[in-house]
């Protein structure tokens, strides 16, 4: 299969250190993407006939055993390293109350703890040097731009998949646009990184061209959290460079690029009912609106977390502490054990999905790590939020993945990934920077020198 190849050519690569980066470029695909998997959008699970995710437990598997062979692999003496130790010491015990608990074999476990098994990715990653870390935030971004310009034309030209895409585009109700959700991987990362350090970007594409496609391309996802906190990411990452004037030129670049469809934005913020469902949720009216109204509104996530974590809190400690098990919705137990009214439809078993659901970080956290391991988790997350941000003036980078990781919070009320570990792995690749011994501590690292 094409996946199994893929996967034995990116750990072959690791061991030359000449193609190393390529090595990590693909890795680091398998753990990107959206419409819930990897392969940067292009080589999808249904591509290479196995899960990307899979392909990236493996190749951690694999590459962290030969490291700590060599005596390599360590997690890094940071604020945040007691926290990270403990949330994989509560993954383990998880895992076991997964097994004991509720009965549940080693494999049901595998798929649904998977994800987070992607933790012990942190170590394997932050042995890249600078330029490795040049190079595959390159060959990211290109990958992005192309992926852009096949999003724009799925969207305004085909009306339908340019790109692989599970199940059949939807139209929205708002705009009458067809809406898919396989649009760039890291959008918003190198819309910023476009106005902030251009020198990452591929030389060979006009820069106000890329800006351009990559504004559009996020028009074109019609997602009212995406689009507001892809221009937030924007403007929060100049700010905090102390690049006022950019800030100028970005709004104006912006505001001219985004002047052709302000009705169809404006029809989309409006008549998606953000203000209404702000409304019901500070009122606490999720008993009586139960029901996703089309496109999943923001009432619809809270009262999907709501219901789960109402079920949860009348359930023994050791539930309440563990979550309701590492078991994926693809399973059989998953619907004997549990009847959620919320969540969208599993198209197999045409019932509710009950355990994940690509619309709220939060409810994943909920039902797979219970209130206590989302306690740890969230601080774990905070723990990277902190290091960037203490550490945002020594290189671009870092201010960057600074910004990202606090704009990540309201990305979490609209999607997942916030409670998938697969989203730190660019923010893991790009701290290696830190930890490289080229130079004591972190390093001003000027990459408009090095090699295009």
């Amino acid at each position: 299969m094409i996946g199994i190849a893929l996967l034995l050519v990116a750990i072959y690569l690791y061991f030359r250190p000449k193609y190393r980066y390529i090595s990590y470029f693909l890795y680091l695909s398998f753990m990107m993407g959206n419409s819930g998997g990897g392969g940067l959008g292009l080589w999808t699970d249904e591509v290479l006939g196995v899960k990307n995710g899979d392909c990236a437990v493996i190749y951690t598997s694999v590459i962290g055993l030969y490291l700590a062979s060599q005596g390599k692999w360590k997690i890094p003496k940071i604020k945040g390293r007691k926290i990270l130790i403990t949330f994989i010491v509560f993954l383990l015990a998880s895992i076991l109350f997964s097994y004991v608990y509720y009965g549940l074999s080693f494999y049901q476990i595998l798929q649904g703890c998977r994800s987070y098994l992607l933790i012990f990715s942190l170590p394997v990653l932050l042995q890249a040097n600078p330029e490795e870390v040049r190079k595959v935030v390159r060959a990211l971004a290109w990958i992005c731009l192309i992926t852009g310009v096949l999003y724009i034309l799925q969207i305004l030209v085909v009306k339908g998949p340019v790109m692989p895409y599970p199940g059949k585009p939807g139209i929205d109700s708002t705009t009458g646009l067809v809406r898919m959700y396989n649009f760039p991987a890291n959008l918003s990362v190198f819309l910023t990184l476009s106005f902030l350090c251009p020198e990452f970007l591929p030389r060979k594409v006009n820069l106000n061209l890329m800006r351009g496609i990559l504004l559009l391309t996020l028009v074109c996802t019609l997602g009212r959290t995406g689009i507001a906190t892809g221009i937030l990411l924007v403007m929060l990452a100049l700010l905090m460079n102390g690049s006022f004037k950019k800030i100028g030129a970005a709004l104006v670049v912006i505001g001219i690029l985004f002047l052709p469809f302000i009705g169809t934005i404006s029809q989309r913020f409006e008549e998606g009912g953000t203000s209404n469902d702000l409304d019901q949720i500070l009122k606490g009216n999720f008993d009586d609106n139960y029901e996703s109204q089309g496109d999943a509104t923001m009432l619809y996530r809270f009262a999907w977390c709501y219901e789960r974590a109402d079920y949860l809190a009348g359930r023994p400690l050791g539930e309440q502490i563990f979550g309701m098990g590492f078991c994926s919705d693809s399973q059989d137990w998953t619907y004997k054990h549990y009847n959620f009214k919320l969540g969208l439809l599993n198209k197999d078993r045409m019932i509710p999905s009950q355990l994940t659901t690509p619309d709220i970080s939060f409810g994943n956290m909920i039902t797979r790590l219970g209130f206590f391991g989302m306690v740890i988790y969230l601080a774990f997350y905070i723990s990277i939020v902190l290091f960037f941000w203490n550490y945002r003036k020594c290189n671009i980078l870092f201010l960057l993945m600074s910004a990202y990781s606090i704009i990540l919070v309201a990305v979490a009320f609209a999607g997942s990934d916030l409670s998938e570990v697969r989203t730190f792995c660019l923010m893991f690749f790009i701290m290696s920077l830190a930890f490289h011994p080229y130079g004591k501590g972190l390093m001003k690292f000027d990459y408009s020198k090095t090699k295009q």
